[in-house]
């Protein structure tokens, strides 16, 4: 499509010398008309083709079980059609071909409508708004499996619940819009078998219970006090995703349990929150297009006691964590962020990290560079201040410079990979800090200073220069600093290749062996 639309503006914008410039620009001016008119009406016949699509994938995943042969086999023929009629649309490149695919698009619509209608299919609105409505749907309850047009349910207190509840166990698809208002907290109404719509509307109180939605394109689900389960454990794509808060916002602050097990796909940027200590499933979700490229949407989790991170890509994007006791994320190539209440953070691939709160327990992290930025050459700088409640870090992999300093609670730390620029690994004002590990460290510069219960400490680091920002090796400096760590009594230092060795106000300091030390 692209092709054939480059090609006639090409033509467009050929000029001959000879022409008269007010012809050539009036010629010009035409062309241009035509193929913005052309790409107007490509886009809406892509739209209709979408909606139509989608519409059938509502009916085929929705009837499963129920659905007739002679139906199944209507849909399975359109739903060739659409493909067919897509893949035209790539060669489109004139009026008249657009004009050809939408006909073939309204043929296929027309031909679905008289199917449903063939199928005891209900077409038109089911509107239940009043009692006598809802005995009229009632009497019609066999027909209402498949709704060829939309739902507008808005209860009140005089109608029958149990009537109401079996309409509601009924639906199984609606080709449109479905809409549920209700604000009786002694009834929670149930969704058993809905499986497919377009857009979806709920305002309810008490728990949202949808487990065989799989389909819906607009889902927005009211927040309210009362909700502790939202389940659309079957939901694998959607496009948006609301609270009321607008798309994006999935927040139920009072909730327990958020589940989109299923959902692999989501249009855009996705917050989703539930109350402390609750839980919110969502492993599936990818972050990748059709054509496997990362989208950079962000993705907010707020709540759980507990989330992990494994099939996301992340490159462009942040992921950002509230409130979540302990957070894995693994192979992830955009930023975390860790925010007020996050204890705990284990992950493989960390290319860039934010800490935004003070909450930090435990750090067990590898370093990365992003393998999507050829840029990239240092890995995160690690930035690990004023943690009060810090106790344990670990670090490996690829870093550009490790700092850990003011934690006032701190015990351990280990430090292994490879740290890449000439800032090294700096340790320094931790009160409580008794041991530290760089055994499996390669670096070329290591600060020790100010930790004033640290009695014990051996050094030995691989000494390797430092690179600079373009990956070019710098000159080699090799440099250790240990300095007024008060309660420091033995020091052994292996490490080779050290031009800069300062041990100083280390006032308890009664052994210092750097027997081991050859160059």
């Amino acid at each position: 499509m692209k092709k054939g639309l480059l090609s006639i503006l090409a033509g467009a914008l050929v000029v001959v010398g000879c022409q008269n410039y007010d012809d050539q620009f009036d010629n010009l001016e035409s062309q241009i008309a035509a193929l913005a008119t052309t790409v107007a009406g490509l886009s809406q016949v892509q739209n209709d083709l979408a909606s139509l699509a989608q519409t059938v994938q509502n009916l085929q995943t929705g009837l499963q079980s129920t659905i007739d042969t002679a139906l199944a086999d209507s849909l399975s023929d359109i739903e060739t059609a659409v493909a067919s009629l897509e893949a035209a649309t790539e060669g489109a490149a004139s009026p008249e071909d657009v004009q050809a695919i939408a006909d073939a698009v309204a043929d296929q619509e027309e031909d679905l409508a008289q199917i449903l209608a063939n199928s005891s299919v209900f077409t038109g609105t089911v509107t239940i708004k009043s009692v006598a409505q809802l005995d009229a749907m009632y009497a019609l309850i066999g027909t209402l499996t498949i709704v060829n047009g939309s739902v507008d349910i808005v209860t009140n207190a005089d109608m029958d619940k149990v009537k109401l509840q079996e309409i509601l166990d009924a639906f199984v698809t609606v080709t449109e819009d479905f809409s549920y208002v209700s604000d009786d907290s002694d009834y929670i109404a149930a969704f058993p078998k809905l499986s497919g719509t377009r857009s979806l509307t709920i305002d309810m109180e008490g728990n949202v219970v949808m487990p065989n939605l799989a389909n819906a394109t607009v889902v927005s689900i009211d927040e309210d006090s009362s909700t502790k389960i939202v389940d659309l454990e079957a939901l694998a794509s959607v496009t948006s995703l609301s609270n009321g808060d607008g798309a994006g916002t999935f927040k139920f602050a009072k909730a327990t349990n958020v589940h989109l097990t299923a959902l692999t796909a989501y249009n855009g940027d996705l917050s989703i929150e539930v109350d402390s200590g609750g839980t919110i499933l969502l492993d599936a979700l990818r972050d990748l297009d059709d054509d496997g490229d990362a989208t950079g949407d962000d993705l907010r989790i707020q709540g759980p006691s507990s989330f992990t991170v494994s099939e996301l890509d992340g490159t462009g994007s942040n992921l950002t964590f509230v409130d979540v006791t302990t957070v894995t994320v693994n192979g992830y190539n955009g930023t975390i962020i860790l925010g007020e209440d996050v204890e705990n953070i284990v992950s493989d691939n960390v290319v860039s990290l934010t800490v935004s709160a003070t909450d930090l327990v435990t750090v067990d992290i590898t370093g990365a560079t992003d393998s999507d930025d050829d840029d990239d050459n240092f890995g995160p700088a690690i930035d690990l201040d004023s943690q009060g409640d810090l106790l344990s870090v670990d670090i490996d992999g690829k870093t550009e410079s490790i700092r850990i300093d003011r934690n006032g609670n701190l015990e351990s730390i280990t430090i292994g990979g490879t740290v890449q620029s000439a800032d090294g690994v700096f340790i320094d004002n931790n009160s409580d800090l008794t041991s530290i590990d760089v055994s499996a460290a390669t670096t070329d510069k290591l600060v020790v200073s100010n930790n004033g219960d640290l009695e014990t400490l051996t050094v030995d680091f691989t000494a390797a220069a430092a690179i600079s920002s373009s990956g070019t090796a710098a000159t080699q400096e090799g440099t250790i600093d240990i300095d007024t760590n008060e309660s420091l009594v033995s020091l052994t230092i292996s490490t080779d290749n050290i031009d800069n060795l300062s041990i100083t106000s280390n006032v308890d300091l009664e052994t210092i062996d750097l027997s081991s030390m050859s160059a």
